[in-house]
């Protein structure tokens, strides 16, 4: 589901800082949240940073949870974080800003709180460690993923090509935001401060081919051809070797070649690059490999995105991020052993989130077998790890639904089910959960409801088919005692009858043997007589 995927992405915070609330101004009797959202955005856009910094914490104090409040008190504080960069305030910049947008991220989870964080890790005046970097670099990837037509997973990537100084990547950004948002309120205040000056070697290629034209032009006014052709020539070489030749000089001056990846073995330059000690180098190779991985599951190799994400999480242990890509691709390979491996590093490591638990747990239900106390214990905490999110409360009964029925918990799934359809209906988890309780509980007819609802709504034939292959597989319903009886009764009934008559026709033709064979007697003693 798309807000499940949008949840993989999402890095969940371990601080109590991101919980707290930015003091605001004091909130007045009456006031609306959505009133005070949108005066703060209209402020925003107008300019006015302080006013709309003031009118987002009050509509936060008033609801704490709401995403759009928490996502406005992070867009203001990034805006605020550059003005105290431009003024000197390299102590303040930058801190409030990562507070308030890794709030946003927890609450709202949406593409756009993703690259609103990565702005945060990679836009203060201090060099982000290269932990943050390379989560950056993962977050940016996912938002793009989950929203490739939208700007936001661009614009992180623009943000990071930035604090990195990769001209190609950032290139590459600008190509795509003005390709998918060009008119882009967040596309237009990219470009305005993101787009750099030309280096001074094109600038001075640029003059010189000018000065060949000029030469040309003034030397063919003046009929003099042949020096002219001369002199454009000399001019045209020297434009092409300043030009050729610059990126060669930026290497010498330290820029990082681009990394160099054994694609049997891209563990090995890992290895090599870590050799260096540059950082940057490590960002480069890590964001290559992100990309060769997501290349390749997109081709269905899934094997290859498997060594690819192997060699990430080499690089960085401690981040979930990249075991969970490695379970993802594991997964898709049929490799289900070593997917549950990986899936649980993934849990254990840090910025896990609820996709990746989910996808812990239904790994674990992918069998017809029942779970093992151990992976009950597993899937448990697992479960008890996503209520802890606000915003998961379906996905947490849907969860546990899903472990009912796998486990054939009918007090569970009656629970579960009961919370969910309350909740959302309409939903398809709320529409299967109820189905599977029918499921247990043999009524079919309810079971062939369900499944018409979810045949109706026409983009879920797949799974409708899916549940009448169950349906058709289940064994015959069990029958009661006294139906048990009654048919027995009747059964007993019928044949004792049978007998009867079977008895009777037997008795008449009997008696009408009889019958005539003592009256064929008789005659003949007549005769004799």
């Amino acid at each position: 589901m798309k807000n499940m995927t949008i949840l993989r992405a999402a890095l969940v915070s371990t601080t109590l800082l991101a919980f707290v609330v930015p003091a605001g101004g004091p909130v007045k009797a009456g006031e609306d949240v959505g009133d005070l959202v949108g005066r703060a955005g209209v402020a925003f856009r107008s300019g006015h940073q302080r006013e709309a910094w003031e009118l987002y914490n009050r509509a936060a104090r008033i609801a704490p949870a709401s995403p759009e409040a928490a996502r406005g008190i992070c867009r203001v504080a990034l805006a605020l974080s550059r003005e105290e960069v431009a003024a000197g305030k390299e102590e303040a910049a930058g801190k409030q800003a990562g507070e308030a947008c890794q709030r946003a991220l927890i609450l709202g989870r949406s593409p756009e709180d993703m690259s609103n964080r990565v702005a945060a890790w990679v836009g203060g005046p201090i060099p982000p460690a290269m932990e943050d970097l390379v989560s950056a670099s993962f977050m940016a990837d996912g938002a793009v993923r989950l929203a490739a037509t939208e700007p936001w997973g661009y614009l992180a990537r623009g943000d990071l090509a930035l604090r990195l100084g990769d001209r190609d990547l950032l290139d590459a950004s600008i190509s795509e935001l003005l390709r998918v948002a060009p008119g882009h309120e967040a596309t237009r205040r990219f470009l305005a401060h993101a787009t750099p000056p030309a280096p001074a070697w094109i600038w001075v290629g640029r003059i010189l081919i000018a000065l060949a034209l000029i030469l040309t032009a003034a030397h063919v006014i003046a009929k003099r051809r042949a020096r002219a052709r001369a002199w454009t020539r000399t001019a045209l070489a020297i434009a092409t070797m300043v030009i050729l030749t610059a990126p060669a000089a930026r290497a010498e001056l330290g820029a990082p070649p681009p990394p160099a990846i054994d694609d049997a073995h891209p563990e090995a330059s890992i290895q090599q690059v870590e050799k260096g000690g540059n950082p940057l180098a490590v960002g480069d190779l890590l964001m290559e490999l992100a990309d060769r991985g997501e290349k390749a599951t997109k081709r269905g190799d899934h094997a290859a995105a498997a060594r690819y994400w192997t060699a990430a999480t080499k690089a960085v242990p401690g981040r979930a991020y990249g075991w969970a890509r490695l379970c993802d691709s594991l997964d898709a390979a049929g490799r289900r052993d070593e997917a549950i491996v990986a899936c649980r590093r993934a849990l254990v490591s840090q910025g896990a989130t609820v996709g990746d638990i989910t996808h812990f747990v239904h790994l674990l239900l992918s069998t017809n077998a029942p779970l093992t106390k151990s992976e009950r214990k597993e899937v448990d905490v697992a479960i008890g790890q996503v209520a802890k999110e606000p915003q998961a409360a379906l996905e947490t009964e849907s969860l546990r639904c899903k472990v009912a029925a796998h486990e054939h918990d009918i007090p569970g799934l009656r629970a579960c089910s009961a919370k969910l359809a309350a909740a959302a209906p309409n939903e398809l988890r709320s529409i299967w959960a109820q189905w599977a309780l029918a499921v247990e509980t043999n009524d079919r007819a309810k079971a062939r409801e369900l499944v018409d609802r979810v045949r109706a709504t026409g983009r879920n034939g797949k799974i409708a088919g899916a549940m009448e292959e169950t349906m058709a597989g289940l064994p015959a319903p069990p029958v009661s005692k006294v139906a048990r009886a009654a048919r027995w009764g009747a059964g007993g009934a019928i044949a004792f009858l049978g007998s009867l008559l079977l008895y009777a026709g037997i008795a008449r033709a009997l008696s009408t043997w009889r019958r005539r064979r003592d009256n064929a007697s008789r005659r003949g003693s007549v005769i004799r007589v």
